[in-house]
């Protein structure tokens, strides 16, 4: 079998968790004799092609360098997609692949081409003009189209995906119109995909299979030069510091709570905010904040900590840290949207608001034995639902499952 997996960035790129696991996914595709390539952005210093871990990689396609920038995103729309058309198109043609599949909705495109075409639904970018099918007080059901309601929508919003949203574009009527023009072409996008894998349940579509993405999580423990406090319960945020992430929330939860330390491990436009937050509630020997750490120092944080918490305030698909709090067994309080339910049974509490959260984390913090009977039950949760073998598997009889499809149909329609 050959595959083409087409992705905006890959490694050593790395915008987060996403190019993480799709070179995991290349790799252990390549592990299991199934001819692996990949086709992802340029970047400086990079070679063009070559081939790493049995994985043959195309860097040909064009986008923005940085997709924190409003300037790159606008350089991701205007040449990312014809570059994918025309790039997939030659290697087909070179290659006669079996499948192509799109790791991400911002790489989806129409091809002209007979190959099966498979798309992972990461995100909301064909489903939400502003990409995150968040807002506090406007309902925008995935998919829908209503530019009044748009409008209402983008002029109390401050975010556009996970990018905060510059004055100048925000009543920009110009902007405006050209987002909502991309998104009803993004949305249109979804037609040109025979199938689809999803992560969560969030967004209903025919044809589609929930496989979870891999993760390469590092075991190794590196110290890493921060005060922990032993005789605390040690609390652990890891991820952007943006508003729609909710570590505000946590903050003001922890500081109703004593005998606690919270490490926000991660970086952000709010990290200052998040900094005078802390000083004005009077909490500074309670909170540790580390900036952004290199991912090797992963493990050091998870075994020193005894609860995770991902405070979302926007449905995130599927975070990478529920893969991550369950792989080293730790109990979990997560917001109860987006993914966040997929990884959450009797491993942790599902919470509606800041309240709940205070109230939740108040329980562990108290009970040790309930600590470690959840970290327990999400080191099983782990093995029997988001272990890469398991799940490479499932990637793996899903593409023939679908290629079985494609011929038997084919086959039919030669007889007819």
């Amino acid at each position: 079998m050959k595959v083409l997996l087409i992705t905006e960035s890959f490694p050593p790129i790395i915008q987060g968790g996403g190019e993480l696991s799709a070179s995991l996914l290349a790799e252990e595709l390549a592990k299991n004799k199934v001819e692996t390539h990949v086709l992802t952005s340029h970047f400086p210093g990079l070679q063009e092609q070559e081939e790493i871990n049995g994985v043959i990689i195309h860097r040909n396609l064009k986008t923005g360098l940085n997709p924190k920038k409003i300037i790159d995103n606008i350089k991701r729309i205007m040449f990312l997609q014809k570059s994918i058309k025309e790039q997939a198109k030659k290697l087909d043609k070179e290659y006669n692949f079996d499948v192509i599949h799109f790791l991400n909705t911002t790489s989806i495109t129409k091809l002209n081409i007979k190959t099966k075409k498979i798309a992972t639904i990461n995100n909301y970018t064909n489903f939400c003009p502003k990409s995150n099918l968040y807002h506090k007080k406007i309902k925008w059901k995935p998919g829908e189209k209503n530019f009044k309601k748009y409008l209402k929508m983008m002029l109390t919003s401050d975010y556009v995906g996970k990018q905060k949203l510059k004055p100048y574009l925000k009543y920009n009527p110009i902007f405006l119109i050209w987002l909502y023009l991309n998104y009803l072409k993004r949305r249109k996008q979804i037609k040109y995909v025979d199938t689809f894998i999803v992560l969560n349940n969030i967004i209903k579509l025919n044809n589609s299979k929930k496989i979870y993405n891999l993760a390469n999580i590092p075991t190794k423990v590196e110290e890493y030069p921060i005060k922990l406090e032993k005789n605390k319960v040690k609390i652990l945020y890891s991820g952007y510091l943006e508003t729609i992430k909710g570590v505000d929330l946590l903050i003001r939860s922890i500081s109703k709570i004593e005998n606690i330390q919270l490490i926000v491990l991660g970086s952000g436009s709010e990290e200052n905010n998040l900094k005078d937050l802390v000083k004005r509630l009077n909490i500074e020997s309670k909170v540790i904040f580390t900036g952004k750490v290199d991912y090797k120092y992963i493990p050091f944080f998870y075994k020193n900590s005894d609860i995770v918490v991902l405070p979302t305030r926007w449905p995130e698909p599927f975070s990478r840290n529920i893969l991550e709090a369950t792989f080293f067994g730790k109990p979990i309080v997560a917001s109860k949207t987006g993914g966040n339910p997929e990884g959450i049974t009797n491993n942790g509490f599902l919470v509606n608001n800041t309240r709940e959260l205070t109230e939740k984390l108040q329980t562990l913090t108290k009970d040790k034995k309930l600590r470690e009977k959840m970290g327990k039950a999400s080191k099983k949760l782990y093995k029997e639902k988001f272990d890469p073998k398991k799940l490479i598997k499932e990637t793996i009889e899903f593409y023939k499952e679908e290629l079985s499809k494609q011929n038997n149909k084919n086959h039919t329609k030669q007889h007819n």
